[in-house]
């Protein structure tokens, strides 16, 4: 059996894989930092991840939609000039159902049905476990290898994942120190493990992409910039120039598609 993609870029991408998954792991210890700490730190996430939806997600998901179109055939070239844009309102609209189905049974709330709180539960851990799998496969995929190209989607998917996985855990807190963490990490990896040895066709990675891409839309317009505690401005403004700066470097230089 032969490798989908090079020893190199496996190894290169396995570090920035490692280094997310302990994002995963040690989101907890945000609770350890001063509340005006931890809210500093995640203004700053939501202001990187913002230049970086603004900046990168949306120009790439263009693209996307080229190749989509170059290969589509006449009959069916009407519906495909917006498919790229319906598989990413998809993606918007099942993330934000997998965060309306993880409230159900958080802290305060009502809880009906044991069953139900159950299936809430598994579903949301399945949904945002397939989430962080697509993004391990991706990374492998589509990394260049390069120090910028690394250090861009370290930072990018870390403080995607950081905000992200603090508001699940603010909702599930005894589930998400548990056992979810375990399995975010673990399908993360998994990810990168079949993107190692699976290759598959350019165009269903474009769709992936625009369901990646709709779903770090809500997560950053949505989640990011509505963190219920008082975020600071600052620190938020710091995230957006810093992270732009380093993407308006990047602009002449290869660099991964996500």
């Amino acid at each position: 059996m032969t490798f989908a993609t090079s020893t190199n870029n496996a190894v290169v991408s396995l570090v920035v894989i490692l280094i997310l998954a302990l994002v995963h792991l040690f989101v907890r210890e945000l609770g350890r930092l001063e509340v005006a700490a931890r809210n500093a730190l995640l203004s700053f996430g939501a202001g990187a991840s913002l230049s970086y939806v603004m900046l990168r997600i949306l120009p790439k998901l263009a693209d996307k939609q080229e190749d989509l179109m170059a290969s589509a055939d006449t009959g069916v070239r009407g519906f495909l000039e917006h498919h790229a844009y319906l598989v990413a309102m998809f993606g918007l609209v099942v993330y934000y159902g997998m965060s309306r189905l993880s409230a159900y049974g958080a802290a305060g709330a009502k809880i009906h049905s044991p069953l139900r709180y159950r299936t809430a539960l598994l579903s949301t851990t399945i949904g945002y476990g397939a989430y962080s799998m697509l993004i391990g496969y991706l990374i492998v995929n589509r990394l260049h290898i390069g120090l910028f190209s690394v250090l861009l989607i370290t930072i990018g998917m870390g403080t995607l994942f950081l905000v992200s996985d603090h508001g699940l855990r603010k909702i599930r807190p005894q589930s998400y120190d548990g056992w979810i963490r375990w399995v975010l990490s673990g399908t993360l990896l998994a990810g990168w493990a079949i993107g190692v040895w699976i290759e598959v066709s350019a165009n269903v990675v474009a769709l992936w992409y625009a369901f990646l891409a709709g779903v770090m839309l809500i997560t950053t317009i949505g989640e990011k910039l509505s963190i219920e505690e008082s975020g600071s401005f600052w620190p938020f403004l710091a995230g957006v120039a810093s992270f732009t700066a380093l993407l308006l470097a990047l602009e002449q230089m290869p660099h991964m598609d996500i």
